[in-house]
């Protein structure tokens, strides 16, 4: 009974609080003709509210405003395409399409306008500063533009590359890192290789804040002293260890001297203004440098703008008042000449699906999407796989805060790992039930937002039911949010990747959810992947895992971040607070103590990775020695069926 008298009076509640429908005048400010309708939005869907009406190019009409429903937003959908206003837009559609906020607040009358030749509209507030009346203004944006276009790549222009195959700059430094890493491997394990002997070994590191920073840190110490890190040609990182990976890159210091570095930096929180008013004392820097130039170039602005600074002027903090113009194609001189192992770090599109991007010195894209541009052009608008502006590179600090952007999961992500530790089953149905009810499962909090450089391109690329040449810009979020090991692009078959050796510094190592994610993905997207036993997985500090039967599937070696008895009775990470996700600050005591863990870890397994190095040498000689008695016993049967035949 209560039960039913608390549902009657919910429904008589959201009855009251809807209010009247009236109307809105809607201006065409372009040379074209626009159809228009309002739509109700919901966790990004669209139910269409009245019909559509067309605006006849510079012309206005007034449209019906629909009563508010709660939890419900309106929004002016408009297009060029009549048929592209369905009754109902699923997310794809949705997000394609052109909109804008009409609730209340907004007022009544609103404009369609087209700038840079995409349709924009905004309210009559908004108006006052974008019409082109306003010469001044755009004058003085045009002025400070010219500013920004003296830069290292001002005179070049970028196109999109389509197709999976390497970039010309990666090409080339695998021919100069593969007679160093033939070389490291040989003194390494004691033997002579052939020419064809030699196998392609990454490491991928996992996401998970400064404890994923330093425990990278440590695992890569360890690696240098067994003669890894030299045998290496790939390392991979998502969200706190590219926080390791690109500052080391960038520096250029050995990894004694960049530990050194590192402990002061941790021993202040990501922001405090007190003890490190760097990005305070130096604004007017941090606005000519960061801010500025992505207004000036129409660029998204969101709150990981800012994230990227602190992170930049924290991380980068050696290089003083340039901590904010390290650029990610810098890293092509540390590496060109093969001495350097190839970085790649990782971010997702949120799609749906999550898209993987990886960003490396020399491209960055998708090889879903099979699509790719220069490193130092992402970023700048495109239309038809040509850029169309020339804004400079972004910074590698706002690079950083995308690629460690946990906080912009959405709300039913959120939800679902705090309902996690919720006991009662009831209680966290109805914490879900309302957020879907509210329509904000789906909603982010001030995600990456950057131009799409598939914009009109012909032959689009598509993912699922997104089609990307009509998307404006990319949402990028921290990879992690898909799965915690950044396996994609190692898995690529262009890379011929041989052993990935692991490391998950995961906050939740129990069943291995991030290398399940790993395996998942593997498959979903018809990738070599070894079958993976995940019996007693995480209480293993190290495992190995291989294809008998397939040489083209690569060796995974996977040590997760685990309590050692051997290193320490006392210090698990899984349970010590200071190794919490959200933890920005460490106690060189607790830098040492985790960085030590995972340097002793894999300097434990030295033999094990050894020996599965070796095994798999001798595998690709086994399997070629096959391959060549094949090809000899295929050109026998040839010369006898000519034999016959003559």
């Amino acid at each position: 009974m209560k039960i039913k008298l608390l549902k009657l009076i919910t429904i008589l509640s959201l009855t009251f609080l809807t209010i009247k429908a009236d109307k809105i005048t809607v201006h065409n400010k372009t040379k074209t003709p626009i159809f228009a309708a309002i739509y109700y939005e919901k966790n990004n869907k669209g139910r269409i509210s009245g019909s559509i009406k067309e605006i006849a190019a510079n012309s206005k009409i007034k449209i019906t405003r629909p009563k508010q429903l709660l939890f419900n937003d309106r929004e002016l959908v408009f297009t060029t395409d009549k048929s592209n206003l369905t009754n109902k837009l699923d997310k794809q559609s949705h997000r394609s399409l052109k909109k804008e906020n009409v609730g209340y607040l907004k007022g009544n009358i609103f404009y369609i306008y087209s700038k840079n030749n995409m349709l924009k509209a905004c309210n009559t507030l908004e108006w006052q500063l974008v019409k082109p009346i306003i010469e001044p203004f755009e004058t003085l944006v045009e002025q400070t533009r010219s500013i920004y276009l003296r830069h290292e790549y001002s005179n070049k222009k970028a196109s999109v590359r389509r197709g999976n195959e390497l970039a010309t700059g990666e090409k080339n430094y695998l021919i100069q890192r593969k007679t160093k890493t033939k070389k490291a491997i040989e003194n390494m394990l004691g033997i002579k290789l052939g020419n064809d002997e030699n196998v392609t070994i990454s490491f991928c590191c996992s996401g998970g804040g400064f404890r994923a920073m330093t425990s990278t840190l440590g695992f890569l110490m360890g690696a240098e002293e067994i003669g890894l890190i030299n045998s290496a040609t790939y390392i991979t990182g998502l969200s706190g260890s590219t926080w390791m990976m690109a500052p080391w890159t960038a520096q250029g210091n050995n990894l004694k001297t960049f530990k050194e570095n590192l402990i002061p930096k941790t021993q202040t929180n990501l922001v405090d203004l007190k003890n490190d008013p760097w990005p305070l004392d130096n604004l007017s820097k941090v606005v000519s440098q960061v801010f500025l130039p992505k207004y000036i170039f129409k660029q998204p602005l969101r709150l990981v703008d800012t994230y990227g600074v602190f992170l930049a002027s924290k991380l980068f903090s050696d290089f003083g008042n340039k901590r904010e113009r390290i650029r990610l194609s810098h890293s092509q001189k540390r590496i060109n000449n093969g001495n350097w192992i190839f970085p790649i770090y990782t971010a997702v599109e949120v799609g749906p699906p999550y898209i993987w991007f990886e960003f490396t010195p020399y491209e960055i894209g998708s090889s879903q999407l099979n699509s790719y541009v220069p490193s130092w052009s992402f970023g700048r608008k495109f239309n038809n796989g040509q850029s169309i502006d020339k804004a400079p590179e972004q910074s590698l600090g706002y690079f950083l805060a995308i690629f460690g952007s946990a906080f912009a999961f959405s709300f039913k992500e959120g939800l679902n790992e705090f309902t996690k530790k919720i006991k009662y089953p009831l209680l966290r149905a109805a914490i879900k039930t309302s957020f879907r009810h509210a329509g904000q499962e789906e909603q982010r909090m001030s995600p990456a937002s950057i131009h799409n450089f598939l914009r009109g391109i012909q032959g689009p690329p598509k993912y699922g039911n997104i089609d990307f040449s009509n998307i404006t810009d990319f949402t990028l979020v921290d990879a992690g949010i898909a799965f915690n090991l950044p396996f994609p692009p190692l898995l690529r078959a262009e890379r011929k990747t041989d052993i990935i050796i692991a490391l998950d510094a995961s906050s939740t190592i129990k069943n291995a959810p991030a290398l399940k994610g790993a395996e998942k993905f593997a498959k979903n997207n018809g990738l070599k992947f070894p079958k993976i036993d995940y019996t007693n997985l995480e209480k293993k500090t190290i495992s190995v895992f291989k294809d008998e039967n397939d040489p083209e599937t690569p060796v995974i070696i996977y040590l997760p971040l685990l309590k050692n008895v051997n290193y320490s009775t006392n210090f698990n990470p899984q349970k010590a607070k200071f190794c919490g996700t959200f933890n920005f600050l460490y106690t060189p005591s607790q830098l040492n103590k985790l960085s030590g863990l995972t340097k002793f870890n894999i300097l434990e397994a030295k033999d094990t990775i050894k020996t599965a190095i070796l095994d798999t040498i001798k595998r690709k000689r086994k399997w070629a020695k096959q391959k060549e008695f094949s090809m000899e016993k295929s050109d026998e049967v040839q010369e006898e069926m000519q034999e016959i035949m003559n």
